[in-house]
């Protein structure tokens, strides 16, 4: 028989047995469970940066200010602290979403983007950010045309009917009278249906547009004018819209944040557009664009283009660099109401441009020789007053 001593000897055993065990057991199952999670679980980073991207869009309301401004808008680029400052202080006052851009003596002086390109995604607007440049592609189409008078294959003062007998009135419209929108043709909205070509496009354009003889000479705004400049385009130069934007612009020019609405790549930055309510920022109502109708917008509307590559192609069109002198003073000469002309409206001392399309406003204010300027581009459906006025302040700073 066991002494109590050698009783309490097996206890202790039994216990320090049973110790181990567990303390193995929590070992393994620790290395286990880390192991696991690592390889089926996003990371602690990546799991918080989800979870404020998610909360920062559930908490986001009409009535609440956008979010904070991407830093990397504040350091893609040198600036001027003056101006930086400007910037800035107009676009957080107005709660503007978007990016903007000073320039002066041609060098970029402020940028700053606000609030998100793409909430839901958490992605920031930025430098970077491409944003639909609705009506102010008219003045880079026209540009186009210009090049193709340069290369002898068109002229201003060709009527329209040497290209599209069958519109009515062509015989007495001339491009100059496109240029300028006083043609009298009109079109109510753009159009649609399937598509297999640009000269689909175009004929369904020819198919809906209306001439008024008592209009003609007189200034209305009517993008259909574009849609058949681009069309005589292509017509005239055997390539299409988007092979001579290409061409002419974006390679020339290394715009590296420029693309077709129908054909953006995966990787890019581009703005999503948000209905907001008045001039209050909101993410709650998307827009989902139609690669189809981007179709219909040729050489009216269908191009994504970040503040800065909008700006170079305009400014590298009026400082010569693209058009010698004697072609920028015919594509620009503005008609007698507003001055509109060649895409912009050409009164002093800045020419201006403004874009509006569904959730997306922008404008740009620029010097005739391209040195100074100011392009907001935001992705809220405010007031394109609103814009337009912010633009006209900023740009007397400029002065």
């Amino acid at each position: 028989m066991r002494t109590r001593r050698q009783r309490k000897q097996s206890r202790g055993r039994i216990v320090a047995l049973l110790t181990i065990t567990v303390v193995f057991v929590l070992l393994v199952g620790g290395w286990y469970w880390r192991g696991h999670r690592r390889s089926h679980w996003p990371s602690e980073r990546q799991e918080t940066s989800a979870q404020k991207a998610s909360k920062k869009q559930a908490e986001t309301k009409p009535k609440k200010a956008a979010p904070k401004q991407s830093r990397r808008s504040e350091l893609k680029r040198p600036n001027n602290v003056d101006y930086q400052q400007q910037l800035e202080a107009k676009l957080n006052d107005n709660q503007f979403v978007g990016t903007g851009l000073m320039v002066k003596d041609g060098k970029v002086v402020a940028v700053y983007g606000r609030g998100y390109a793409n909430a839901q995604r958490g992605q920031v607007n930025g430098a970077d950010t491409a944003f639909q440049i609705n009506s102010m592609q008219k003045c880079l189409t026209e540009f186009l045309v210009m090049k193709q008078v340069q290369a002898g294959k068109v002229k201003l003062s060709d009527h329209l009917s040497q290209y599209y007998p069958q519109v009515p009135g062509s015989t007495r419209i001339t491009l100059a009278q496109m240029f300028t929108m006083t043609s009298g043709l009109s079109m109510n909205g753009m159009g649609s249906g399937p598509y297999n070509s640009d000269r689909d496009v175009v004929n369904n354009a020819i198919a809906h547009l209306q001439f008024t003889p008592s209009a003609w000479g007189q200034a209305n705004y009517q993008p259909v004018n574009v849609v058949l400049l681009a069309g005589i385009l292509e017509k005239v130069s055997g390539q299409t819209y988007q092979q001579l934007f290409e061409e002419q612009l974006i390679r020339p020019l290394q715009l590296q944040h420029t693309y077709f609405g129908y054909q953006i790549p995966a990787a890019s930055l581009v703005a999503t557009g948000y209905y907001s309510a008045g001039n209050l920022p909101s993410y709650e109502q998307p827009l989902a664009l139609s690669p189809l109708q981007q179709h219909y917008e040729l050489g009216t509307g269908q191009v994504f283009m970040s503040a800065e590559d909008f700006y170079r192609a305009v400014s590298s069109i009026l400082n010569g660099k693209l058009l010698p002198a004697a072609l920028i003073a015919e594509q620009f000469k503005g008609n007698s109401r507003d001055q509109y002309g060649g895409g912009l409206y050409n009164t002093e001392p800045f020419k201006s441009a403004n874009g509006v399309g569904i959730y997306f406003r922008s404008t740009i204010h620029i010097t005739p020789n391209g040195q100074d300027g100011v392009v907001l581009m935001t992705n809220q459906s405010v007031s394109l007053n609103l814009i337009a006025g912010m633009a006209k302040d900023l740009q007397q700073s400029l002065l």
